[in-house]
Order: C-alpha cells, then structure tokens, then sequence
C-alpha cells in the first residue's frame, strides 16, 4: 500500500472494525489471528505474536481491533525474522572466531613461529567442519511427497495427489472450493469466493464428522488434522460471538441475522420524503438535496452540474485526466476511492452487482445499468430498416455499420 492513502478518509473507525482487516498493512483479507479478543488481551497465536514483536517493536495488545493479520505480511515477517536471526548468528561466530585467535596468540605467545600458528587455526577449522557434519546429519528433508499443511509425508505422488485433491481441494495446480466445486488460480482468490460469494458455505465450514461449524478454512484443515491424528481437541464455544451482546451462535449465517437486527435497532436518519435510512446527520443532509434538485456545484470546463462538491471534484479528474488512486495489483489507476475498490474486487472474483430479472452480476454498476437496459423495451428504432435497439448508442452501431452513415441528431 502507497503511503499517501494511509490519509484517505475511507480507513476509518468503522473500518477497523471489520472483522478480515489486516493490522499492518489495512488490507480486507486477513485470516490469521494473532491477537486474542479477552480481558486479558492475550496473544491468539503465540508464534506470530512473539515474531511481530520482536522485529516490528510495536504494541499489538493495545487495541482490540483489527485483531488479524494477512498472509502476505506475515510472509514478510517470517523473512525478516529468520534474517533478523541469521545476522545475530553470524554476529555470534564472528566475535567467536576473533577471541579464539586471540587466546591462539595469547597461548602461542610471541616467540611463536607462523607455522605453529596456522596449525592451530588448521585443528579448530577441522573441529568445527565435524561438528557441522554432526549437527545437520540427523535433519529430515521435506521430500515432494510432503503435506505441509497436514504434516504427511506420503509414500507415493499418487497417494499425496489424492490427498491434496480430498483435503485441501488442489488438483492439477488449481484451488477447488470447498462448498460450490468451482475452481480458481490460486488460493487467495478461492478464499474470497468462499467468504463473500459461495452460498453453500454462508453458515462456516463444516465438519463431518463432529457436525461443528468453523468461520475460517485454516481452522477447518487444522481441526480434520486433529480428527486423523486422533488428537484430543477442545474448540472454543465462541467461535461465532457478537461483539455486542457477546451472544453466541452455532452458524456464521445465524450470527449475521442477529447483527442485522442490531444495526436496525440503532438510532439512525431517516428521510421524510423516501424514507431512505442513514447513519449520519450530514448523509441525510446531502440526500436531501437530491429531492430539491439543487446543483449548486459547477465545473469550469463544461456544463456539468452536481450536488455534491466531492462529485464535482472526481468529475474534474477526467478533463486534468488526474488518477490519484492506484491499485496494489496491477498497474490500473483511479479517478476515485469507489472506482479502486470496484477494480479490486475484479482481482477478487467478486461481482456484486446483480440483475433482479435473469440474476446475471456484474463487477461495476454502470454494466449492470447497460445490461438492464437489454430487458426494457425497444425505445430506438432505424429509420431505414425495421430495426429496433433498447439503447441509442446500440443504434448508432447499427446505422455506421449496416448502411455506412452518421444520421444527424443521433
């Protein structure tokens, strides 16, 4: 993430309250809890916790959200953890190697001939050589049979191809859903389609065995691990709570009905004329100015008028050409905050724009508006042949390509 958009006035205090924000970088998709949500504000896991700790020096237990982190930033902290490591190391056997030559001079004295010398270097360097040999003799080596996730090393390609496709849905290099057999590129993708999109998963993962629901993937793979190892496991009874009430519930589906109701019982504004409900007085204000028709805005450079001074500003962008907002993924830049975030859930899979009629979804808005506009009747008809198009600029096409002319008014 770009510095500059740490001061957008998107990230804030609700923000941080959704519960997949990341806590370093501020991205939404964040799995992995390393803080725990208690009065004693304990670490979730213990391994993370320590390792951001140590290389970051900040304080996590501070605040109680965002309480997660994103597998990317711990990548990143996994590597400078292991190099924070390995520089205190060689820093160790550097200040080991110049006291053992001082105590080799001090010993020889000097009187001492170079030769004795460097036939004491010769013994401590063939010493260390065993030891080495020693010390990485008896480490197992991952062979490419090997589950990480399960810990599994399989006997055969076939017995490990099988159990990543049974377990962990990875066949032929593509990641499956869980709940909807739909397939993706890679992981990251998959697990946005499950949290956001895959109906079959909108109460958890379940487990068939103990017919529990768990929120998170990992959880799940972590816990089927338990079940083949025969490990004694306690799940916590909190695993879908409102952090209002602190009631729980047994689905992620039945704790979403519950939070809605909260967000309904809230004092809220509501608009007297359509009675549209917002969350703020000034939200309210500018709605109401949708309903007098006032545009009090106006660009300098044509005759575009709006109610709203933010619109007018995104509006200008497109004559200065001026794109301030860049994607993390792609080279792709923005004239707006809303028009990124559209871009982004087209890096996710996400389309949640939805056609009421044949329940066709769309990734942006305004292709949704085009596409209802193909269920409306034909309004533009050709003046030369009988054909009809729902939209004006469908029948431009037509006139250019089917009779080679540019009606005027059209």
């Amino acid at each position: 993430m770009s510095v500059d958009l740490l001061h957008s006035d998107s990230y804030n205090f609700s923000y941080f309250q959704q519960d997949d924000v990341c806590r370093l970088c501020w991205s939404r998709n964040a799995f992995t809890q390393v803080i725990e949500i208690s009065p004693n504000m304990s670490c979730g896991n213990e391994n993370y916790f320590q390792k951001i700790t140590e290389c970051l020096d900040i304080d996590l237990t501070k605040y109680d959200h965002p309480n997660k982190a994103c597998d990317s930033c711990l990548d990143q902290i996994n590597k400078f953890h292991d190099f924070k490591k390995f520089c205190q190391e060689t820093d160790r056997r550097l200040r080991e190697i110049f006291e053992n030559q001082h105590n080799i001079i001090k010993k020889v004295g000097r009187q001492s001939t170079i030769v004795e010398i460097f036939d004491c270097l010769q013994t401590d360097s063939e010493n260390e050589k065993k030891e080495i040999k020693k010390s990485w003799r008896y480490k197992p080596k991952r062979t490419p049979t090997y589950c990480n996730i399960c810990r599994i090393d399989f006997k055969t390609l076939e017995k490990f191809s099988e159990h990543s496709s049974q377990e962990h849905g990875i066949e032929s290099g593509l990641y499956k859903c869980f709940g909807c057999e739909k397939r993706f590129k890679n992981r990251k993708t998959r697990l946005g389609h499950e949290l956001k999109i895959c109906k079959n998963l909108k109460n958890g993962y379940r487990c068939g065995i103990c017919n529990r629901y768990l929120p998170r993937r990992g959880l799940y793979e972590t816990h089927m691990r338990d079940h083949r190892g025969n490990v004694p496991m306690k799940l916590p009874n909190d695993l879908f709570k409102c952090r209002k009430c602190d009631k729980v519930f047994d689905t992620n589906d039945n704790l979403s009905r519950h939070v809605s109701e909260h967000d309904l019982n809230e004092d809220n504004y509501i608009c007297e004329k359509c009675g549209r409900v917002f969350t703020r007085k000034d939200y309210l204000h500018k709605h109401k100015l949708t309903h007098t028709g006032e545009k009090q805005h106006t660009c300098p450079h044509c005759d575009f008028r709006t109610i709203q001074r933010s619109s007018l500003i995104v509006h200008i962008r497109k004559h200065t050409g001026e794109r301030p907002y860049k994607c993390s993924v792609c080279p792709q830049r923005c004239i707006s905050s809303s028009n990124l975030r559209a871009h982004q859930q087209r890096h996710l899979g996400l389309k949640v724009h939805e056609c009421t009629i044949c329940n066709k979804k769309f990734g942006y808005k305004i292709s949704l508006k085009e596409h209802m506009s193909t269920h409306a009747p034909s309004s533009y008809s050709c003046d030369q042949c009988s054909s009809t198009y729902s939209r004006l600029r469908g029948l431009r096409r037509h006139v250019l390509t089917k009779h080679g002319t540019r009606k005027e008014g059209i």
